[in-house]
């Protein structure tokens, strides 16, 4: 009795063998990489308060895991007078719902320096996010509103 022959493979039907493997490994990954971090644009607006601000710092949480686990936090240090009305910044996250805690510092004068933190829920999505902080800020520095 003689051992049997091995069919050859040919390259068609190696291909026909490889395309499902490809078709499948790339469905594996389109769904996993609807879970991976990217880069959001986020906008926090101080508005007229800008030129009072020294110090922001940015937490992002998601809902459900209560605000002692956040998954980015991000600061900005400016001298007085020089912050922007609007600051921009692109954290790497999920896209998804977070809540955000932002801290504010305002200088009042040379010796009053004091925090306001303004926690908002954002949707962190393909579009802009943005985040006004002014009137929290104002009304803690009892500014009046400005009129554009």
């Amino acid at each position: 009795m003689s051992a049997p022959t091995p069919e050859p493979v040919t390259p068609g039907r190696s291909r026909l063998v490889r395309l499902p493997l490809l078709i499948a490994a790339l469905g594996v990954a389109l769904a996993i990489s609807r879970n991976w971090p990217t880069d959001h644009e986020v906008h926090v607006v101080l508005g007229d308060a800008a030129p009072r601000v020294v110090e922001l710092r940015i937490r992002y949480a998601e809902p459900v895991s209560g605000h002692d686990d956040w998954q980015r936090e991000v600061s900005f240090h400016y001298a007085p007078g020089r912050a922007p009305r609007i600051v921009d910044h692109e954290p790497r996250l999920v896209s998804g719902e977070y809540d955000v805690e932002i801290d504010v510092g305002v200088t009042g004068g040379a010796a009053d320096r004091r925090t306001v933190t303004v926690s908002r829920r954002v949707r962190l999505d393909d579009h802009a996010s943005s985040v006004d902080v002014s009137s929290a800020v104002r009304d803690a520095l009892r500014l009046p509103a400005q009129v554009p």
